[in-house]
């Protein structure tokens, strides 16, 4: 899959101005999610365009990011990314982990209590690893956490 959206990407994207790039991803996939829609049973275009302009910001911030990792592993770079995984029971640690319940939270360590422990991950974490530094990979997305204290509370 990953092949093909880098083959569409290069294919569709020949504009030098990132802003009209991303534009143009968007349209397609877009258009590809009408198609799904319509073939899932929708049969009003009215509901079908509410429903993809309400995504249309979210579907901008995908292809924005799908850009960066391509950029990231198009460039000939030495290395590969790898997920991260948050073990249950883990400490909490804002640098390393963000906290799904409250984000806010996540990014003031001064409100997370000292001996906080994750209950599970909910979304993977992303690293750069080249293999040069292997103790300090390049954390390119924070794993998303659920902490013990947002069940009991």
């Amino acid at each position: 899959m990953a092949l093909n959206w880098r083959k569409t990407t290069q294919q569709n994207c020949v504009p030098l101005v990132p802003r009209d790039r991303n534009s143009n991803l968007v349209d397609y996939l877009r258009d590809e999610l009408r198609t799904v829609l319509s073939v899932s049973g929708w049969t009003r275009e009215s509901e079908v365009d509410a429903v993809i302009e309400s995504l249309r910001e979210k579907m901008f911030n995908l292809v924005s990011l799908a850009l960066r990792l391509h950029t990231m592993t198009a460039t000939g770079v030495p290395g590969e990314l790898e997920p991260i995984l948050v073990e249950r029971d883990s400490l909490f640690d804002w640098r390393e982990m963000g906290d799904d319940c409250a984000p806010d939270r996540s990014k003031n360590p001064d409100l997370i209590p000292r001996e906080e422990t994750v209950v599970c991950s909910v979304a993977l974490g992303l690293k750069w690893s080249d293999g040069s530094d292997v103790d300090m990979p390049r954390r390119l997305l924070k794993p998303r956490v659920v902490l013990d204290s947002s069940i009991m509370a």
